[in-house]
């Protein structure tokens, strides 16, 4: 499982040039600060790691099933946005086995609304990184590049 203390995850999330505070509910990374939460985060890495260690297949089946799946996702859609991206990249990683069938179940619209809280999540994470990719310094360059060279071949 991925290390979610605070340290570990902006190292993590600087790699991918992701932005930390959760747009959805700034309140949620100073709830989050509180040490009996952090701890409580904490130990939800660590129980996944366990989990993960015993039987990778049956840990898979179980997080897509109920009564496991509504849990995860319940803790999922709660914890920060951080978070959230580090514990969703690990799901699919090939560590986990059915990483995007875990990812497709967990983020199953239910009445509960975690399922709709995980796909807004994932889809502010996604608008992310498209948009980094599309102001990237090489893109910006080479377009300003491109309006330089069609500036000096106008008459």
């Amino acid at each position: 499982m991925p290390d979610l203390n605070p340290i570990a995850l902006a190292a993590w999330t600087a790699g991918f040039g992701l932005l930390l505070e959760d747009p959805i509910d700034p309140d949620r990374d100073t709830i989050e600060a509180d040490a009996p939460c952090e701890n409580a985060v904490l130990r939800f890495g660590a129980a996944l790691d366990r989990a993960l260690d015993g039987d990778p297949q049956l840990f898979s089946e179980a997080i897509r099933s109920e009564p496991d799946r509504p849990l995860l996702a319940g803790v999922l859609a709660r914890i920060s946005l951080a978070r959230q991206a580090r514990v969703i990249d690990w799901l699919a990683s090939e560590a986990v086995p059915n990483g995007q069938a875990i990812m497709r179940a967990l983020a199953t619209p239910g009445p509960d609304g975690t399922g709709d809280a995980i796909r807004q999540s994932v889809g502010f994470l996604h608008r992310q990184q498209l948009l980094r990719r599309i102001f990237s310094s090489n893109r910006l360059a080479a377009l300003l590049e491109a309006c330089r060279i069609a500036q000096d071949s106008t008459p």
